[in-house]
């Protein structure tokens, strides 16, 4: 046998953002890459909040060019303003958002340690039986003869049908890899939701939201 170890959607009271909101999602389930897509739709609420984050805070490298249209166009201001209360009003959504999966990602990491010390008492009871199936094997190929082939493989599939408590541990520690590698994949999802939330606070912040 071989082993292998490896170790609130946001709202907000001006019409025209729940509006744009909307498209935003929308946008995303139709334009993303395929892997967002996938992502979206793992985590719909956490993806929107990414979504709008981000949509705001990209939006504040716009006001240096609105303000240049402040003396033709009367509306810049306004649309500058408006802007900017937006992502000063985000910064607290952005705050509960980052904890909330920041502990999160905490919770996942301590069942990840918890399914990796499983995995590893399991290995150390295998061991035993992988050394007696090594010893089966170098035995009979000391004593094959011309052109005769041993398999490891055959032997492993013997060994397993007359030891059933190999086979069972075996089993537990497939099984509890499959639940380590699905919280490990999850926990990399939230990590970069957590990632690209401190980045939208970090734009925002260097910039006057004033």
């Amino acid at each position: 046998m071989t082993n292998t170890t490896h170790r609130n959607t946001t709202n907000y009271s001006t019409p025209d953002f729940n509006s744009r909101t909307n498209a935003t999602a929308q946008q995303a389930q139709e334009s993303s890459p395929t892997q967002e897509q996938d992502t979206y739709k793992a985590y719909p609420h956490e993806m929107i909040d990414v979504f709008q984050a981000e949509k705001i805070s990209g939006s504040l490298d716009l006001l240096e060019k609105i303000s240049a249209f402040e003396p033709i166009y009367d509306q810049a201001a306004a649309a500058a303003d408006e802007i900017r209360g937006l992502a000063k009003r985000l910064i607290p959504q952005l705050d509960k958002n980052i904890a909330r999966i920041a502990a999160d990602v905490e919770s996942l990491q301590t069942q990840e340690d918890k399914l990796t010390i499983q995995i590893e008492a399991l290995d150390r009871r295998i061991e035993t039986h992988t050394a007696n199936i090594d010893a089966i094997f170098e035995e009979k190929c000391s004593n094959a003869k011309g052109s005769e082939n041993v398999y490891r493989s055959n032997i492993e599939n013997d060994y397993s049908s007359n030891h059933p408590e190999y086979a069972k541990l075996v089993r537990e520690r497939s099984e509890k890899s499959g639940e380590r590698r699905k919280v490990c994949n999850e926990k990399s999802d939230r990590q970069s939701f957590l990632s690209r939330l401190e980045q939208c606070k970090e734009d925002i912040e260097s910039n006057k939201t004033e």
